[in-house]
């Protein structure tokens, strides 16, 4: 078999395995904490997810899926994010599934208010915010419910890192609350 009709029979035995399956979306609640330690403070945020062919394995299911979202930290920072996940998706009931959610990526995130910089002479000058690039790490869990029609409601909790954070601070933690509806294309 030639070079090129063999790069034609993988990628389109890829392309077939990468179908668009489903697009979910869902609102979230960020906090800046270690998991399930503060609540009080609303910090909004939102994620489109686009979710590959699920693979049925065993009593559940396999998907990969494609993240991009924004949370809004009033006092801490704001940030963009967009990251890569691997859903293991066990059945625990009739048509309600736990969800276990590695995930990695990148987050940019810029400070709620303006940036000043030393000039050196004691002097502060306002600088352009560009923001800050970050690692993103993350595990959540959750359930979802009606995986086999065509609106799955769902909910997750995550605890995700991001690095490095700042001088002398390699990680910092965040936790979310999440509530969205996943359908299928």
């Amino acid at each position: 078999m030639k070079k090129w009709q063999l790069l034609a029979l993988s990628v389109c035995t890829m392309s077939s395995w990468l179908t668009a399956q489903s697009i979910s979306l869902s609102f979230q609640q960020e906090s800046v904490s270690l998991p399930f330690t503060r609540f009080e403070q609303w910090n909004p945020g939102a994620e489109i997810e686009y979710g590959f062919a699920p693979r049925e394995k065993g009593t559940g299911l396999r998907q990969v899926n494609i993240s991009v979202g924004y949370y809004f930290h009033r006092e801490l920072a704001s940030a963009f994010y967009a990251k890569v996940e691997y859903d293991f998706a066990f059945r625990i009931a009739e048509d309600t599934y736990l969800d276990l959610v590695p995930a990695a990526g990148y987050m940019h995130s810029f400070y709620p208010g303006e940036v000043y910089e030393s000039d050196g002479a004691g002097n502060y000058n306002l600088k352009r915010q560009l923001g800050r690039p970050h690692l993103w790490i993350e595990s959540g869990f959750g359930v979802s419910f009606f995986r086999s029609k065509k609106i799955s409601p769902f909910m997750q909790y995550r605890l995700a890192v991001e690095t490095p954070f700042g001088n002398g601070i390699p990680v910092f933690p965040h936790s979310f609350y999440q509530l969205g509806l996943q359908y299928k294309l």
